[in-house]
């Protein structure tokens, strides 16, 4: 059912200059008002109290403000929150200073065709550019510590599977607290059997499930749907678990960055950088059968064991489960969107709606 499909594991780097070019965007960031010693006070007291995103937060009170807050403020509240073991916020302020002072680059794609450096940007590009701005555009904007960031962010929520019969590998996303796992059905069910015999009464595997942390528990499947290769697994823990969020895959855009995490050859935690290749790669070019009709495309690398791992946005939110890669295995990935998840998961009662 799905022999195109295995993972992958490497890593590439990418470095980038983190400064504005010389713009009337730029100046106005600079010549913009920041906020008094007071107003900096209660901005620090909002972050540190708040359960939103202090990255959503930053913009809000940016906007309502009418001020711009500088970069050594925020670098200053990073290594703060870094001080007192909270990591999770200075990554979210960190990304909020990305977006800001790095990411806002991206802002002058249309113009880089510019023949003459100092040639003058034309305002209306901007303005456009503003004006379509979506969150999966933010959620691409590229900076030194953007793949950093959203590995840290995913890593608590990625577990690796191993199967007790044939020492086989694989991968899951945590998205309760109470431990329920999202994979691919053919990393925990016998699909060998399925292909004898369109019956369903495929033979369930017994799970080994390792976190990040190390932590191991016994999982036992507690649902799968093999039209869309989905598997419900849930495990008991004594702890909370850190569960993902989720993306929309409805709003990437081929050349997004994107990256993996997944179990490949049974080495865990391993992530893998890449971009969307298509957005829409048809099953029956993937000669694959099912309901899932398409599969997002990545040319991150995978191997055995990647199946059922997340593939998430810079922001660290999932975007598609990997399932496969090209029989070449050169760089061509496959991933369930997480459109077609999410409606599966909601359907067979395995996430209830809000």
């Amino acid at each position: 059912m799905l022999r195109l499909l295995r993972t992958f594991s490497s890593w590439r780097s990418i470095s980038m200059n983190n400064t504005l070019p010389n713009s009337s965007l730029a100046s106005s960031i600079s010549s913009a008002p920041t906020p008094t010693p007071p107003q900096k006070r209660t901005i620090l007291a909002n972050l540190k109290s708040t359960t939103d995103s202090c990255d959503d937060v930053l913009r809000k009170i940016e906007k309502e403000g009418g001020f711009q807050i500088s970069r050594p403020d925020l670098n200053r509240w990073i290594a703060l929150f870094e001080k007192r073991g909270q990591i999770q916020k200075s990554i979210e302020i960190d990304s909020f200073k990305e977006w800001k002072y790095i990411g806002l680059m991206k802002t002058y794609k249309p113009c880089f065709g510019r023949t003459n450096v100092g040639d003058p940007l034309p305002t209306s590009s901007l303005a456009s550019s503003n004006s379509s701005t979506s969150s999966s555009t933010d959620a691409n904007f590229f900076g030194k510590d953007s793949l950093k960031n959203a590995g840290a962010i995913i890593a608590p929520s990625s577990v690796n599977l191993t199967t007790y019969k044939g020492g086989l590998f694989g991968s899951g996303v945590v998205f309760s607290e109470q431990g329920l796992i999202i994979t691919t059905a053919h990393t925990v069910v016998d699909v060998e059997k399925l292909q004898v015999s369109r019956v369903y009464h495929a033979q369930i595997k017994e799970v080994m499930i390792t976190t990040s942390l190390g932590q191991t528990f016994v999982g036992a499947v507690a649902d799968y749907d093999l039209d869309y290769d989905l598997a419900l697994v849930k495990i008991e823990s004594p702890v909370s678990l850190s569960p993902a969020k989720f993306g929309s895959s409805s709003l990437l855009a081929v050349g997004d960055f994107v990256l993996s995490v997944g179990n490949p050859l049974g080495y865990a935690n391993t992530f893998s950088m890449g971009i969307i290749s298509c957005l829409k790669r048809s099953q029956h070019v993937l000669r694959l059968e099912g309901k899932c009709k398409v599969y997002l495309q990545t040319d991150c690398w995978l191997h055995e064991g990647s199946s059922g791992g997340a593939l998430v946005n810079l922001e660290g939110e999932v975007i598609g489960l990997n399932c496969g890669h090209g029989e070449a295995e050169v760089g061509v990935g496959f991933a369930i969107p997480i459109g077609t998840v999410l409606k599966v998961m909601k359907e067979r009662r395995w996430l209830c709606e809000d």
